[in-house]
């Protein structure tokens, strides 16, 4: 809570301000934020086991918004307290703040720049190729036409014919024309906006050469390769020599990745191969297969499953609760869903009152229960005909006057 000498705020301010507009440079200053927080080392200690984790989270709070004279009224026990929670929660929050940058970076600054980029391109492209496009299919359909007639005839006969819609010269200027505006039959739609994105190499370089030292990643199965490759990116990014086939995972290259990873010029692109892997690294980062075990919202989902003693004693009363065997999971699965169907249906009929068409009226007027507002203001404007003998109306909404009640005030 002290200023150092020549500085402007406190660690603890520093700390509780991050990073907020998604670039290189921020991403980077928000993983120096991350390693300077996780290296004081609080967030090892186990406050649960001691304190009441709202007591904790209540603490933590007050430490985020508190200002530091405020704190430093407090006694020496407060004080400590209020640190030693605040500390822990920011450990957990700056991974969180670096991760949602990362994202952020991935969505609107590299991929969704390059696509803009590369649809812009391809509009201006358009007229040009549009005009080439139709001198072939000229000449094609002249070829079409002169063959139909059955007689045989020489080659010379057939260029005379093509000629006399499209010269010679304007046929092979479209032919290379097409050739360079249009990919290759086997290449994907995303090759041209992947090439792209790998000319952004200067924007990610700095923060991926320390970003799997700062934060400690897993993965499930499915997405081990993909961080074991993220592991030896900082490696091949600080590397002087050429980068060859060896230094490489090639089941990664899927796609146009293959072909812009190792171009047949021979050798390996690091550019493209460092994106390959971190488009990757990212998709697999969105689904949660890679995760942070030091985070709070990008953590793995599976750690909150219940395991070990603690499954055992909530074991028994759940399966009691929900009416299940305990046996294998085949019977489990075959049964959980006629259990759950009365639970379902008793949650679908538990909203609130205003919100309750029955299912007699709203099969009447041909909607939903959840459009029962529009619905009555289609019937007071004589939009919907009257539903059928002995069939209600939809609720209305309620007014205000109505919840008053017959002794408001005049």
């Amino acid at each position: 809570m002290v200023v150092p000498d020549g500085a402007l705020y406190s660690d603890l301010e520093r700390w509780r301000k991050g990073p907020a507009t998604p670039s290189g440079r921020n991403l980077e200053k928000a993983l120096h934020r991350a390693a300077e927080i996780g290296g004081v080392g609080l967030g090892a200690l186990d406050l649960d086991s001691h304190v009441p984790h709202r007591r904790v989270v209540d603490l933590a709070r007050y430490g985020m918004a508190a200002r530091a004279q405020a704190l430093r009224r407090h006694g020496d026990a407060r004080k400590l307290a209020t640190l030693l929670a605040t500390v822990t929660y920011l450990e957990a929050k700056s991974i969180d703040d670096c991760l949602e940058l990362l994202d952020l970076l991935m969505v609107t600054e590299l991929i969704g720049k390059a696509e803009s980029a590369t649809d812009k391109e391809r509009a201006r492209r358009h007229p040009r190729l549009a005009k080439h496009s139709a001198r072939l299919a000229a000449a094609v359909e002249v070829l079409f036409e002169v063959t139909a007639f059955g007689e045989e005839l020489s080659l010379e006969q057939v260029w005379e014919s093509i000629e006399a819609i499209v010269p010679r010269q304007q046929l092979r200027e479209a032919v290379e024309a097409v050739s360079d505006m249009v990919p290759p039959p086997d290449a994907d739609a995303d090759a041209e906006m992947r090439a792209r994105l790998s000319e952004r190499i200067a924007t990610v370089a700095p923060f991926m050469k320390i970003l799997t030292e700062v934060i400690a990643f897993g993965a499930t199965p499915e997405a081990e390769a993909v961080l074991a490759a993220m592991r030896t990116v900082p490696r091949l990014l600080d590397r002087r020599t050429k980068v060859g086939v060896a230094d490489i995972d090639p089941a990664l290259l899927t796609g146009s990745w293959k072909s812009l990873v190792l171009p047949k010029s021979g050798g390996v692109d690091r550019n493209a191969y460092v994106f390959c892997v971190l488009t990757a690294f990212h998709r697999h980062l969105k689904r949660r297969e890679v995760y942070a075990e030091a985070s709070a919202r990008w953590r793995d989902p599976r750690a909150q499953l219940l395991a070990g003693e603690k499954w055992k004693a909530k074991k028994g009363p759940a399966l009691t609760d929900l009416e299940l065997p305990e046996d294998s999971p085949d019977v489990l699965l075959a049964v959980l869903p006629a259990r759950g169907a009365p639970v379902q249906d008793r949650l679908g009929r538990a909203g609130p009152a205003r919100h309750r068409v029955d299912a007699a009226s709203a099969a009447a007027l041909g909607t939903d229960p959840a459009g029962g507002r529009r619905a009555y203001r289609r019937r007071a404007a004589g939009q919907v005909t009257p539903p059928a003998s002995g069939q209600p109306w939809p609720l209305r909404p309620p007014r205000r006057a109505d919840l008053r009640g017959p002794h408001r005030r005049a």
